[in-house]
This record gives structure tokens, C-alpha cells and sequence, in this order.
């Protein structure tokens, strides 16, 4: 049976443990991930609204892409821009 350990940690460093281990997972994923990010994705992984999006956009810290009304970004950029938040 394994053992259970308990450490104690602050949520920051908990925060910041679960975001490298979904960074790491992130760009592990085989290449089917490169497939583009709709904006909603894209929000959620960052914690930003739209509009910092949209912000982004225009001063080109993360360029986006219009497929008629809906916008994407490219994996390569998006895991970029997550390695260079570090």
C-alpha cells in the first residue's frame, strides 16, 4: 500500500505547482494539440478576460485569427507566450 504524505503549502505555491503540471501536460500532448485555441480556451488557460485578449492582439503579445466571426490562436503562440509568463 502506498503512504500518504501531507506537506504544508500556501495556495500561491499550490497555484503555481498545478500550473507547471498543466503546462508540462499541455505541451506533452501529442502533436494533435496543434489543432489552433478558440479565444474561450485560450481565456481560461490565461485567466484573462476577452478584452486583455483582444488587448494582446493588437500590441502583438498574442496574435489571433478570424474564421469568419470566430477568432483562434495558434497552439505554438499560445505555449510561447505560457513559457515566456514564467
Amino acid at each position: 500500500m502506498s503512504e500518504i504524505k501531507f506537506i504544508q503549502t500556501t495556495p500561491q505555491e499550490l497555484d503555481k505547482m498545478i500550473r507547471s503540471a498543466v503546462r508540462d501536460e499541455i505541451r506533452n500532448t501529442p502533436k494533435e494539440r496543434e489543432k489552433p485555441y478558440t479565444k474561450k480556451e485560450v481565456a481560461e488557460i490565461f485567466k484573462v478576460k476577452s478584452i486583455t485578449l483582444d488587448r494582446w492582439n493588437k500590441n502583438g503579445t498574442l496574435k489571433s485569427y478570424k474564421a469568419g466571426r470566430l477568432v483562434y490562436y495558434k497552439a505554438e503562440n499560445v505555449h510561447a507566450l505560457m513559457d515566456s509568463k514564467r
